[in-house]
């Protein structure tokens, strides 16, 4: 495993929340499901109502990306076992990448390529999550009960409380992760909440202070309209 299959990794909701999706089965089950657009590099999504600043020089994340990392992610955290390839297989249904940008094109592998990801997933069919402290602790539970410590990736620190925070007039929880990959070091900050009965989680994913500033930086600039 290479940086490059690194790089595909460290976007994904902790590996977890896969975002490879059809329109279609979105919008069957609910008609005013909105992918959301960009204006102006001003992301908009009316059916959740906000709106979200976007750096000019960043680049938008493919269809082709995110075709390969759900594969990569799979081998990773599943291997052969049946049970956790379910489990996966039910996230990739149910959940939808709203928007992805890296810092740099996609196709550098000298360095984890900073990023930000906004996915939602469809709580209808998760009955077991009543709060977002349900939806983050079964990410954690399943990382740690994963295999991805056979992939040389090792988990030096997951958050056991989640972190209040305002975002937009909007409250999310805040689940932090840190990777170790043969030396390169990978910083996650999962923001997560439920809005129409979706979760709703923005993933930044970097490895320095200054990387870590500019995408708090786009996160400021988040703004919720009712």
């Amino acid at each position: 495993m290479n940086l490059k299959i690194i790089n595909r990794l460290f976007h994904i909701k902790l590996f977890i929340f896969i975002v490879i999706i059809s329109v279609y089965s979105c919008k069957k089950e609910n008609k005013e499901f909105d992918l959301g657009y960009i204006n102006n590099n001003v992301y908009v999504n009316n059916f959740f109502k906000f709106k979200i600043d976007l750096p000019k020089e960043w680049i938008p994340k493919t269809d082709d990306f995110y075709r390969k990392n759900n594969e990569v992610v799979k081998e990773v955290l599943a291997g052969d076992d049946r049970v956790k390839n379910r489990i996966l297989d039910k996230d990739e249904i149910n959940t939808v990448n709203l928007i992805g940008l890296f810092k740099n094109k996609e196709n550098l592998s000298i360095d984890l390529n900073p990023n930000i990801l906004i996915t939602a997933k469809n709580l209808e069919y998760y009955p077991d999550i009543t709060n977002i402290n349900d939806d983050l602790n079964q990410t954690v539970s399943f990382l740690q009960d994963s295999k991805i410590e056979d992939s040389g990736i090792k988990i030096i620190y997951l958050s056991k409380e989640f972190e209040k925070i305002i975002i937009g007039n909007q409250v999310f929880y805040k689940l932090d992760a840190t990777f170790n990959y043969n030396g390169l070091i990978v910083n996650q900050e999962v923001y997560s909440t439920i809005r129409n009965n979706f979760s709703l989680a923005i993933i930044l994913s970097f490895k320095n202070k200054n990387d870590k500033q500019l995408m708090h930086n786009i996160l400021t600039s988040i703004n919720f309209y009712e």
